[in-house]
């Protein structure tokens, strides 16, 4: 109903037919939502599976809308043939206005991972193919799997850096083992890396030997600055109060000058299971 300040949901679409052919009344429009015929798959409806921070900042509150913009044809558990490869993780963009008009931008990759079968219900199982119709006895050769997605949010658009660093996670969480926990590279990006500025406008972070970040002080910014990061202000990546390591010198170097930020001086890891601002899960609800 526009009469009443609605719009078309996200990755819904709008029939411009009104519903109220009448000459009174306000004008309602039928939305509906396109999606890929897709057999052995369940989809739900995408939620928050966890954060970091774990607590909204009255300068930066979550949005609640994160999880749709993350997963917009909705988080899916599905059964694949065994050994099929897994796809590669997918990566997306999107912008969010709030009520002040104030920008917030979202990166965020979707991958797969392995989903534990003894957590379906057998009328889940009978949809993903996993049990015969007839005798309900169990189909071998295949595999369950889940959708997921993990974003990074910013009053900056820094893209390209959140690209990289989310692939980064993603692949320093299939592989390993690792000497450093992925807690310590989350909480060194966080909370160790400097803001692009006039004196250091190219901040060089070092994720691992192979892998690295390159942030620059953009073009044109207004004033107030804003902080890159979710409750990230300069010279600092975010404030001290949640996580607290070992302090570093840090000297400023002649304007032009590029500053590296080693991966050796991340923090110890963080006590807690959350990642990323936004994550989330297919809810494996049994039906």
């Amino acid at each position: 109903m526009p009469g009443k300040g609605e719009s078309t949901p996200h990755t819904f679409s709008r029939v411009e037919r009104s519903l109220n052919s009448g000459t009174w009344g306000p004008a309602l429009f039928l939305c509906y939502k396109l999606s890929m015929a897709k057999g052995n798959t369940l989809v739900y409806e995408a939620g928050l599976l966890c954060r970091y921070p774990e607590e909204d900042s009255a300068s930066f509150p979550l949005p609640d809308s994160v999880p749709v913009f993350c997963l917009p044809m909705g988080a899916t558990i599905e059964s694949w043939p065994s050994g099929t490869k897994y796809p590669l993780p997918v990566f997306s963009t999107f912008v969010l206005t709030g009520a002040s008009g104030d920008k917030v931008y979202g990166a965020a990759i979707q991958f797969h991972e392995p989903f534990p079968p003894e957590r379906l219900s057998e009328k889940q199982r009978l949809r993903l193919g996993l049990l015969s119709v007839v005798d309900r006895r169990p189909v071998g050769g295949r595999s369950v799997h889940s959708r997921k997605s993990i974003c990074v949010l910013s009053h900056w658009p820094f893209f390209d850096v959140f690209r990289k660093f989310l692939m980064f996670i993603y692949r320093y969480s299939v592989s390993g083992p690792h000497v450093l926990p992925l807690e310590a590279h989350i909480a060194h990006f966080m909370h160790n890396v400097p803001f692009p500025s006039p004196q250091r406008p190219r901040i060089l972070v070092q994720m691992s030997p192979y892998d690295s970040l390159l942030l620059c002080q953009p073009v044109s910014s207004p004033l107030p600055l804003r902080p890159p990061f979710q409750l990230l202000r300069p010279p600092r990546a975010a404030p001290r109060r949640h996580l607290r390591g070992p302090r570093h010198q840090q000297h400023l170097p002649e304007r032009g000058a590029q500053t590296a930020v080693p991966a050796g001086a991340a923090p110890p890891a963080l006590q807690s299971a959350a990642v990323l601002p936004a994550q989330p899960l297919p809810a494996a609800a049994r039906e």
